[in-house]
């Protein structure tokens, strides 16, 4: 029994053709991100700051951003999300520039609690 399966797969694995490669693979990724962005897909940001009234720390956008957020160091800790990992890693490092941008977040977010 087991050989009859073996055998029928090996002709159906003979019956396979071959296909040349022609491209590298990573050159079609390259060209379907070219794709996207060539398709007018809005780029999605995410908000890394301390919560503010009406938006919270974590939030996402898409295209642009509220008024709130359009202040000065603020507006930094809006970043895209392919670069996510990063910026967070970057916050969590006391000396950063992003580290400094969230503690102005903080003293915004009491600002604007008062």
């Amino acid at each position: 029994m087991a050989r009859k399966k073996i055998t029928a797969a090996a002709e159906a694995a003979s019956e396979i053709q071959p296909t040349e490669v022609t491209a590298d693979p990573s050159e079609k990724q390259d060209d379907a991100a070219e794709a996207k962005s060539q398709a007018g897909e809005e780029k999605l940001n995410v908000y890394i700051g301390a919560d503010l009234p009406g938006v919270k720390s974590g939030t996402v956008f898409s295209g642009g951003i509220p008024e709130k957020l359009n202040r000065p160091y603020i507006n930094e800790l809006v970043v895209p999300l392919s670069e996510l990992t990063t910026a967070l890693k970057k916050k969590s490092i006391t000396e950063s520039h992003i580290a400094y941008c969230y503690r102005k977040s903080a003293e915004y977010a009491r600002e604007l609690g008062k």
